[in-house]
């Protein structure tokens, strides 16, 4: 293990990435940072040994004498939004990235995002991400459309600026902030909207979030996995309309859901009925109201 105390952890979830989570890793130690920082793999419950090279090749929970330190951790399938809470809980680190498995990131991509938060410009900050499938497609942050759907922010910005929606392929947050604002949402099921209901989180409480596009990292994109289903999907919708909507948004949220496929009738009233404390809390906390997000971002729902 390093000796230096890291000052950002860097939390990488991962599940049945094959050879993309090691090319991850070792691209990340492999680029030069003037910041200590520990990496965090959270190996949920894969099955086809994408995370043996750490035993093997970092030695885990450490790698060499004077290299980052390197830890995995693992679950039976927890999902997406509890495997990153998890990350997030053995960071020992003031400031959090989440990254996907599949990225490939720049030279002073994380003096870069953290010098935003650092400065308490934004309380939570994303880079320009590019994919490489369509080759050369760019976006600045998310947006939803009138269905609730994530559509990426194609204009690049001047410099730093407020985006409704930050993607969890890779962003950076305050420690505080994050723990403050109750991490990812521990209710969703294996896959979809985390991101979404972090950031919504985020801004109701009163926080900033952000891109700087002078950061650019690239997203490998990929087939998903048959786990990514539209069970979860919908359910993990119904549940973010349950805790954050008004009266009228989530009856609009519950009408949509019935278009998707694995929409289960009575499930907005079972998730009502089993987090209605939280979402009293949430609303009690709230600085701004989910009509004054919408209207912000000129979000058509």
């Amino acid at each position: 293990m390093t000796g230096i105390y890291p000052y950002v952890s860097i939390i990488v979830p991962c599940r049945e990435e094959g050879h993309y989570v090691g090319q991850t890793i070792r691209q990340m130690m492999n680029t030069p940072a003037g910041i200590p920082y520990e990496i965090i793999v959270v190996d949920d419950g894969s099955r086809d040994g994408c995370c043996d090279f750490l035993r093997r090749e970092l030695n885990a929970p450490g790698t060499k004498a004077g290299g980052p330190a390197v830890n995995l951790l693992t679950t039976s399938g927890v999902g997406a939004a509890r495997a990153r809470n998890l990350g997030a809980a053995a960071a020992r680190a003031a400031f959090l990235v989440f990254c996907d498995a599949h990225v490939i990131v720049s030279p002073g991509w994380l003096e870069g995002l953290l010098g935003c938060l650092e400065k308490r410009e934004a309380d939570a900050v994303c880079p320009a991400i590019e994919l490489t499938r369509p080759p050369g497609y760019t976006f600045y942050g998310g947006a939803w459309n009138k269905n609730l759907s994530w559509t990426g922010i194609q204009k690049p910005p001047p410099g730093l600026q407020a985006v409704p929606l930050l993607p969890s392929g890779c962003l950076g947050v305050r420690a505080d902030v994050f723990r403050g604002a109750g991490g990812f949402e521990k209710g969703f099921r294996i896959w979809g909207y985390e991101d979404a209901e972090f950031s919504l989180k985020l801004w109701l409480f009163g926080y900033r979030a952000a891109v700087w596009p002078s950061v650019r990292v690239l997203h490998v994109s990929r087939t998903l996995h048959s786990y990514q289903s539209g069970e979860h999907l919908v359910h993990n919708l119904l549940l973010l309309a349950v805790l954050h909507f008004s009266g009228e948004r989530l009856a609009r949220a519950v009408s949509l859901a019935r278009r998707y496929p694995g929409f289960t009738p009575g499930l907005e009233q079972k998730l009502r009925e089993k987090y209605s404390g939280r979402r009293q809390a949430y609303f009690r906390r709230r600085v701004f109201s989910d009509d004054w997000f919408m209207q912000k971002f000129g979000i058509p729902f």
